[in-house]
């Protein structure tokens, strides 16, 4: 007599079943996950673009008016090196997440 496999009483094919249905959702909610987070990260550097030039443009208003002309251009280099290595960071956190992702998609192809 052959033994079929049962847990919690349902055979081994309709487990297998379960188990790739639940491997398809999973990979869906990544994907989309992923897009979603790479979005925002693009909104994330959109904005810190937008305010680096509006503080650029606020301290060139207040260095012609008089106030200490000198101080500012060492902190906004600072700041905008700050600001690359950051970037930078972004980057290689897409590069390998992309490279992640199309990693998983060739696997999930073989």
């Amino acid at each position: 007599m052959s033994r079929r496999a049962r847990i919690g009483g349902l055979k081994g094919k309709n487990i297998e079943t379960a188990l790739l249905a639940e491997e398809q959702a999973l990979t869906t909610v990544h994907v989309a996950v992923t897009k979603q987070l790479r979005r925002l990260e693009a909104e994330e550097q959109l904005l810190q673009e937008i305010l680096r030039r509006a503080e650029q443009e606020g301290a060139e208003q207040q260095g012609g008016e008089g106030q200490q002309p000198s101080a500012q251009p060492a902190h906004r280099q600072e700041q905008q090196q700050r600001d690359q290595r950051q970037q930078q960071r972004h980057a290689q956190q897409q590069q390998q997440q992309q490279q992640q992702s199309v990693e998983g998609e060739e696997g999930d192809a073989d």
